[in-house]
């Protein structure tokens, strides 16, 4: 009987080491962040925004120009906007957001690009040109 009890103990605290070390969402800032985000305009200019930890990566690319443009470094988050601190640039971006279960709505100056969970994301050769099915 004993062994029982030590055995479902230990358990007991595997399951509960797992389920506390979870990241939970709390605020809208860990919703941008616990995901990858991406957007593919008809014109076929991608952008993707990935967060790493504390840092996070901006980058936006035009197969018609055959250029892209990356923003890259650390990452700071408030309530309403977002700041990525490129090394490269010497210089702090800030971008508006919004977030929503399926969308987040990224804002820079005076556009606003809305993009989807990059696991949601459809492969290009699924809708390569942009109609709908």
């Amino acid at each position: 009987m004993k062994k029982k009890i030590e055995i479902l103990l230990m358990l007991f605290l595997c399951l509960f080491t797992f389920f506390a070390c979870a990241r939970q969402i709390k605020t809208s800032a860990d919703e941008l962040t616990t995901r990858n985000w991406k957007i593919c305009n008809i014109s076929g200019v991608e952008a993707t925004l990935e967060f790493k930890g504390d840092r996070a990566i901006f980058s936006i690319t035009d197969p018609n120009d055959k250029g892209s443009a990356v923003i890259e470094g650390a990452l700071a988050v408030d309530d309403k906007s977002f700041y990525i601190t490129s090394e490269k640039y010497s210089e702090t971006f800030e971008f508006g957001y919004r977030v929503f279960k399926d969308r987040a709505e990224i804002t820079y100056g005076a556009q606003t690009l809305v993009f989807i969970p990059l696991e949601n994301a459809v492969p290009e050769s699924e809708n390569a040109t942009g109609d709908e099915e």
